[in-house]
């Protein structure tokens, strides 16, 4: 299941950020926060597949990193939210539309509560829990077309 987070670590590694005038643009910060949600939920699947095979939840947690942080999903989720929230401020200020700027509050509200979503529920079957991510990705996209009608 390792192969699963170096693949994710691989893919975000070959996001070619642009150039710094673009930092504070909307895409940039749509690629930014979904490169995160990704990441955050490959950490995830990776400590699930660690519980399912016998690993302590302290275990799966560290995806057995020691305390190094690089596997653990609540640093990945309390990390991501904060750079995100960070990320979000600094684009909002740069758009100038009210309608752009609300639009762009309703995407960040929709991306923290799919953060606050990568932990299965308790009892969650993986069935369920897939199709709730699959809800939320929906929330996220409309959310986002929202943004860039009003752009």
């Amino acid at each position: 299941m390792k192969h699963i987070a170096a693949m994710a670590a691989l893919a975000f590694a070959t996001l070619a950020p642009p150039a710094s005038s673009e930092e504070n643009s909307p895409d940039f910060y749509n690629l930014m926060t979904t490169a995160v949600l990704l990441k955050c939920r490959a950490v995830m699947g990776v400590a699930l597949s660690r519980i399912a095979q016998g690993d302590s939840a302290e275990e799966a947690r560290n995806n057995g990193n020691g305390t190094d942080g690089d596997g653990d999903w609540s640093a990945c989720l309390a990390n991501g939210k904060k750079d995100g929230t960070s990320l979000y401020q600094s684009t909002l200020k740069s758009v100038k539309k009210p309608k752009a700027r609300e639009a762009l509050k309703g995407y960040q509200a929709a991306w923290l509560a799919a953060m606050d979503g990568i932990p299965p529920a308790g009892g969650e079957i993986r069935l369920d829990y897939r199709r709730r991510q699959s809800a939320t990705d929906t929330k996220i996209r409309e959310a986002w077309s929202k943004v860039q009608v009003e752009l």
